[in-house]
């Protein structure tokens, strides 16, 4: 998005997310900037039928998903720009694509994978042979079956993720019991600043 503004932030949902891959989402998560956080937003969410979710003010972790994919890429593009740093914008799209184009550790699928139920043709990949379908609906009919099975694995190697991390965070925890009234000490989040 050229500026953090409203029309830009709304265009980026209506043509880079809408228009250009057919859906339109059910909800979505912002941070409470003013760009996502305004009228313009607010109507055309609502027109659309999606619900809107805003995070809450200085607490990331509201939208933890985003603020891990965005940790990444940060540390991607710190290391790929120059030493005045303001350059990074141009090192983004490929960023991205090659964090699209990956096999993630939980999923074991790419995120091309996930979205298009193939994988992605490199420049580099070796050509693949064209397949021929009889009927119409056969590409379709191989299409389900294929993402079905994705989606099956998927969800399968989350949950032995899961109970992997879930294993090896039980071995540090301590089950400590509190009484109402008890003094503990809290540990403030501390906030850092972006690039």
């Amino acid at each position: 998005i050229p500026t953090a503004s409203a029309s830009e932030a709304a265009k980026f949902l209506v043509e880079d997310v809408i228009f250009k891959y057919g859906h339109i989402p059910k909800h979505i998560i912002t941070d409470q900037g003013s760009h996502f956080n305004n009228y313009l937003m607010q109507a055309i969410t609502k027109d659309i039928g999606i619900h809107h979710i805003l995070s809450t003010p200085f607490h990331p972790q509201t939208n933890g998903t985003i603020e891990r994919f965005n940790a990444k890429i940060k540390t991607q593009l710190c290391k790929l720009q120059d030493l005045n740093r303001n350059n990074w914008d141009q090192y983004l799209p490929p960023t991205i694509y090659a964090y699209n184009i990956g096999q993630h550790r939980t999923t074991k699928y790419s995120p091309y994978q996930l979205l298009y139920g193939k994988h992605p043709t490199l420049p580099f990949s070796q050509p693949q042979s064209m397949l021929q379908f009889i009927r119409s609906n056969d590409y379709y009919n191989q299409f389900r079956r294929y993402r079905s099975f994705i989606i099956q694995q998927v969800r399968k190697n989350i949950q032995q993720q899961q109970q992997l991390s879930k294993k090896r965070y039980d071995q540090h925890r301590q089950n400590i019991q509190y009484e109402i009234g008890q003094l503990v000490l809290a540990k403030p989040a501390v906030r850092n600043h972006k690039m």
